[in-house]
């Protein structure tokens, strides 16, 4: 990769003892900007490391010109990839990382659906009413950029699923120089950082399966109806489920 990524993770640089953003301190003129934004647990670290890895760009921090997993700061002279999730497989997978940094004493699912969102900076940018409308308000309003020229958004389940056919729609839709003459995909975990509870090992096929269903009560799946957007879920290819 052009750049480690621990250097990514730490954000920002010092500069004559003032903490400034990296990127206007970086010659980047023959490459293009990339910002990545998308929720907590759907892959904004993996998509990237596989930028940063198949393609000649400049990736911004994860703090870098706007919070990606905020509302965006758009800028007509960056590329912006979101990433969407299953809604069903998202909740899920931010209930085990809120588990695993001791931010919920959630035991079940059905709990932290019904609570209060734990993250604290996810919940003062959205102004969420519950771990559900995390959902909606971050891709509402993500969606009013979708138009744009230099937007694109790609699901983390086809990323997955086919992450040659996804990464050669981004090269086409930004017109991006590869680096490589196949795509390669990252042989380990990007976000490697030790946790207050160690992380299970990665099992991409528990996604691809939906195995994560298995833990939805019929409440639950009920609570997830009443609360999201059935439009929004399904202008991105998802279904809202019923108990039927």
């Amino acid at each position: 990769m052009t750049r480690s990524l621990i250097e990514r993770s730490e954000g920002l640089l010092k500069v004559h003892g003032r903490r400034i953003h990296r990127f206007y301190s970086t010659n980047i003129s023959s490459r293009p900007v990339i910002k990545v934004y998308g929720l907590l647990r759907t892959g904004t670290n993996y998509m990237t490391g596989l930028l940063d890895l198949n393609f000649n760009v400049f990736c911004l921090f994860s703090t870098e010109e706007g919070w990606k997993h905020g509302p965006c700061k758009f800028n007509e002279k960056f590329k912006f990839v979101f990433i969407v999730k299953d809604p069903y497989s998202w909740v899920f997978s931010f209930w085990k990382w809120e588990k695993i940094h001791n931010r919920t004493d959630s035991e079940t699912l059905t709990e932290f659906l019904s609570g209060p969102v734990t993250q604290p900076q996810l919940n003062a940018n959205w102004n969420l009413v519950n771990p559900i409308t995390a959902w909606n308000e971050s891709l509402r309003s993500w969606r009013q950029y979708q138009d744009k020229d230099n937007v694109i958004f790609v699901r983390y389940e086809d990323v997955i699923g086919s992450l040659s056919d996804q990464l050669e729609q981004i090269r086409t839709k930004f017109n991006l120089k590869p680096n490589y003459a196949e795509y390669r995909n990252l042989q380990a975990r990007v976000d490697n950082w030790k946790t207050p509870i160690p992380r299970p090992k990665l099992n991409p096929d528990f996604y691809r399966n939906k195995e994560y269903l298995h833990a939805f009560t019929k409440h639950d799946i009920n609570l997830m109806r009443q609360h999201l957007d059935a439009v929004l879920v399904e202008s991105f290819g998802y279904k809202v489920l019923n108990t039927d």
